[in-house]
């Protein structure tokens, strides 16, 4: 244990683990997690310092890849369900985790029409959260 005049110093490693879940023939009842992918974490400031939630999302997406004729799923808390693991994902990679109580659902914008001036639209208004 360290204290104020005796420092102790341990060295170990922080990082993310992607596995995939898996039936297994002689225990049908429940899944199994077998990990398939596994990123060191680097603190901020280090070389190659990428964020958890990145590092989880640029699995997540590699896996999706590796596997384009199947549904995959990310599944997360709350610290991984976020903009980084959300965006850019391909289109047989969905998420699924908790949100916050107070969160707007929008669905995607359609794709801007030849000629079409403005800013391009963000989001469409979809579900609302109802009033208290």
């Amino acid at each position: 244990m360290s204290t104020q005049k005796h420092k102790r110093l341990r060295f170990g490693l922080s990082g993310a683990v992607l596995g995939i879940a898996v039936h297994l023939p002689f225990r049908k009842d429940r899944y199994f997690g077998l990990p398939v992918l596994w990123r060191v974490y680097r603190k901020k400031g280090q070389p190659d310092h990428q964020k958890r939630t990145d590092a989880a999302a640029q699995m997540a997406r590699q896996v999706a890849r590796w596997l384009p004729d199947r549904e995959c799923w990310l599944i997360g808390d709350r610290a991984y369900v976020n903009a980084s693991v959300l965006r850019d994902r391909p289109s047989n990679l969905k998420v699924l985790g908790p949100a916050r109580w107070d969160a707007v659902l929008n669905q995607r914008p359609e794709p801007r029409k030849a000629g079409q001036r403005g800013a391009p639209a963000r989001r469409v208004s979809g579900c609302r959260r109802p009033a208290r």
